[in-house]
């Protein structure tokens, strides 16, 4: 499947580029890469990254479905990794490179913003709590029947390359220059009761929920600080929604100059994207729509964001 994707779309930078130009020197004009790397993926050794891809098809003027031979077709394509669950922890690995991918691309351009509607607690506070995280892989794990019972979240040992990856994720977050949240007002009471509910399955320890009591704690003070300045640390922007309507699922959205894509959280830390203009045009919308029916409470909002985050003090105390 690797090679025929890379095969269909040197397949159309062939088809898009005058005679006196090469798809090799194409590569390396465009992408930056030194002319072995550019072979190695002309071969179909190597897979061309999301950002690759995107920045080819940006500069030829190509859709993903010209791409892949699927412009005639009346419907849409989605990419999804069809990986068979043998080893979850690489899977998640390649998953977060994914996002790698991607946010890579947005952050570049001063234009670019990352929007999601969401009722889980956002990756872009999350990444940088290390057993918040372990706690979320434990979960899905436990759900893909791979562990019974734990006892502790020790017994999982997370591989120092996904850890790395973890990091760079939420370092690309933070470079994209505008941030746009709405979010689920249940969203930690949500997490709290995870977190209840696999200890009593006995998943994790008594330990393990006082050191995610204090992670969460330590996440929901950051996340206020944020949302009262209106920005990160580094200075780019962050606007935070409250949804007075429930939330069912995560959608976002990720955009730069002449370029959107739309992704569909699934699976509790997976996702699918399209590249597809009308179905990211579509839920652009639907994120959009759903701020008429939104708080905003980043540099305004002072009641309502006090009340909300002493709410949330009080939930995670009860852990």
């Amino acid at each position: 499947m690797k090679k025929t994707l890379n095969e269909d779309l040197v397949k159309a930078i062939r088809d898009r580029l005058l005679e006196d130009t090469t798809p090799a020197q194409f590569l390396m004009d465009t992408l930056g890469l030194r002319k072995e790397s550019v072979y190695r993926r002309i071969r179909g050794e190597v897979p061309f990254a999301f950002y690759e891809t995107a920045m080819i098809a940006r500069v030829l003027g190509l859709s993903l479905d010209e791409i892949i031979g699927n412009s005639a077709s009346e419907g849409a394509m989605f990419n999804y990794n069809l990986h068979h669950y043998k080893d979850p922890v690489n899977y998640f690995y390649i998953i977060l490179k994914r996002y790698v991918d991607i946010f890579y691309y947005i952050h570049s351009d001063p234009s670019g913003t990352a929007n999601t509607v969401t009722n889980v607690i956002p990756y872009t506070f999350f990444f940088q709590y290390k057993n918040l995280i372990k706690f979320r892989l434990c979960r899905w794990l436990h759900q893909l029947q791979k562990i019974k019972t734990l006892g502790s979240m020790d017994a999982v040992d997370i591989p120092d390359k996904v850890s790395k990856m973890t990091k760079r994720m939420g370092e690309l977050l933070l470079l994209i220059p505008t941030t746009n949240i709405i979010l689920d007002k249940n969203t930690f009471r949500s997490f709290v009761e995870n977190i209840l509910f696999f200890h009593q399955l006995n998943l994790i320890s008594t330990d393990d929920v006082k050191v995610l009591k204090v992670e969460l704690f330590d996440l929901l003070d950051s996340m206020e600080v944020t949302c009262t300045k209106g920005k990160f640390r580094n200075g780019n922007k962050l606007n935070l929604y409250l949804s007075n309507i429930d939330i069912e699922t995560t959608y976002s959205y990720m955009e730069r100059k002449s370029f959107l894509v739309s992704l569909f959280h699934l699976y509790e830390i997976d996702n699918i994207y399209s590249l597809h203009p009308e179905i990211s045009q579509m839920q652009k919308n639907w994120v959009l729509s759903l701020r008429r029916y939104s708080t905003l409470i980043t540099q305004c909002g002072e009641k309502d964001r006090a009340d909300f985050f002493a709410k949330q003090h009080e939930i995670i105390a009860t852990l």
